[in-house]
């Protein structure tokens, strides 16, 4: 279950009992356009594959709902799944391409001052 609360400063906190043990994650607005705009994606290659999001879960191991909150952007995707959409989708690479701007966004302070080199 996804919960999503408005924070001070314009941080979303998302409560995800499924992802991280129920962390509670701080998402300021640059993070959260990141998940909006990889779930956009996500979404524009599923359709162009004629995939529905049920479908597409099943190739992946993920649910119908998984493959919904990733696209509006209210799960973080583990690079898993993005390496696995990447192939079922035959993205060519450009959605596993997102993995490391997921990574960013998800731990904004383990990359604050080291740029794209870091690794999570």
């Amino acid at each position: 279950m996804t919960t999503r609360k408005r924070g001070g400063m314009g941080a979303d906190h998302i409560t995800d009992d499924a992802d991280d043990n129920g962390a509670d994650l701080c998402l300021d607005d640059e993070s959260s356009a990141v998940m909006k705009a990889v779930g956009r994606q996500i979404k524009l290659w599923r359709e162009a594959a004629g995939l529905t999001q049920a479908e597409l879960g099943t190739e992946l191991g993920y649910s119908e709902e998984m493959v919904s909150a990733v696209e509006r952007g209210r799960r973080l995707p583990k690079p898993v799944f993005l390496q696995s959409a990447d192939r079922v989708l035959n993205a060519g690479g450009k959605i596993q391409a997102m993995t490391e701007d997921v990574a960013e966004a998800r731990y904004p302070d383990l990359f604050a001052g080291h740029g794209a080199s870091a690794r999570w």
